[in-house]
């Protein structure tokens, strides 16, 4: 088990990551070196090694975070709420984490460096947790709803697109609308559209 970082080395990790991400926003991420970064904080590569193993652990250690944190975000959703509605919940509060806690600068250079490197393997890896509560909430569905015909594996693929279409929408526009105001729509459209009587 790592020892926890001190309020120095959290300092130091916050600043390569904030350089890093203005870096790759401003050159494209392919075009920015580990070297560019460190010259940029005025630190070292020990430094920077110490707390990630390459450029792309900034992005993946992220999603790593998100995904801790929508686990625990589920547990919050209203008791009260049927397995559509806790689908809802979830998505708009996902939205709103990513704003918050991402940003849409960030958003912009992941979903844009996604389509030129592999290497954000964690942000696309089919068995990453978010995609697991994804399934869970549409086995939910099913079950609640006694909806026979859905196919969870292609409902739970669509969930995801639609996901992933709404940031990759308002982050190309640059759209100002708060991220979750701006998926409403779209996901009231999904939630309405689960219908397999």
């Amino acid at each position: 088990m790592s020892s926890p970082i001190s309020p120095k080395g959290e300092a130091k990790k916050r600043l390569l990551t904030d350089t890093a991400i203005q870096l790759f926003r401003k050159k494209g991420y392919n075009n920015v070196t580990v070297d560019e970064i460190i010259k940029q904080c005025q630190t070292s590569k020990g430094s920077f090694y110490h707390h990630f193993k390459s450029k792309s652990d900034i992005i993946n250690e992220h999603f790593v975070a998100a995904d801790v944190y929508y686990k625990e975000m589920l547990l919050h959703a209203p008791a009260h709420y049927d397995a559509k509605q806790r689908l809802r919940y979830f998505l708009l509060h996902m939205f709103d984490y990513l704003e918050h806690n991402f940003g849409q600068d960030f958003l912009t250079i992941v979903y844009s460096t996604s389509l030129e490197t592999t290497t954000h393997k964690y942000f696309r890896n089919p068995n990453r947790k978010l995609f697991q509560i994804f399934e869970q909430l549409v086995t939910e569905v099913k079950s609640e709803f006694n909806y026979e015909r859905l196919h969870v594996a292609t409902v739970t693929q669509s969930v995801k697109q639609v996901a992933m279409g709404i940031i990759y929408y308002w982050c190309t526009i640059q759209d100002p609308t708060p991220l979750a105001k701006a998926a409403e729509p779209s996901v009231d459209l999904l939630i309405k559209g689960l219908v397999f009587e």
